[in-house]
């Protein structure tokens, strides 16, 4: 834990995303815009989270843009650790066949851990983009199917 980095992006921001995931190993992924199943707008009457709503409703979903931000920053970094080993001949990719579509090698950290909710834990919210469920979902199949060098499955 001592090498663990914890850093407060805006999460729709597919630039801040990839300089915040230049040179990393692992994201831990367990950002939300809910409170418990609410919206956070809604749930906490925080005006800095209403007004991005209100002024900007299409702006997007930190459970499905957001994360897809973080994927393909970390994907774009990745690639490019590797495509510098590959140049300069450096074993920082030991073990991966350059020519394979692997990111990491079979000693590396795990790239994403994906913490979501249990869909029996939180009744179901309705929200402009959907159901809450439903959002939790579809940022787990966009990992599974968008990102397949970045999946594994234990």
């Amino acid at each position: 834990l001592r090498n663990l980095r914890i850093v407060e992006v805006e999460l729709l921001d597919p630039l801040q995303c990839s300089t915040i995931t230049e040179d990393i190993d692992s994201v831990i992924w367990c950002a939300t815009d809910f409170n418990g199943n609410a919206p956070r707008a809604v749930a906490s009457l925080d005006f800095a989270f209403l007004f991005r709503a209100v002024a900007s409703p299409t702006k997007g979903r930190v459970e499905i843009e957001g994360l897809q931000n973080i994927l393909g920053g970390l994907k774009n970094g990745k690639q490019s650790q590797k495509w510098r080993s590959k140049l300069d001949g450096s074993s920082s990719n030991a073990g991966i066949d350059p020519t394979s579509a692997a990111l990491d090698g079979p000693n590396d950290p795990i790239s994403f851990i994906l913490v979501s909710s249990s869909p029996d834990i939180f009744g179901n919210f309705e929200t402009p983009y959907g159901e809450f469920n439903g959002l939790k979902r579809q940022g787990e199949r966009m990992l599974r199917n968008d990102f397949p060098s970045l999946f594994l499955l234990y």
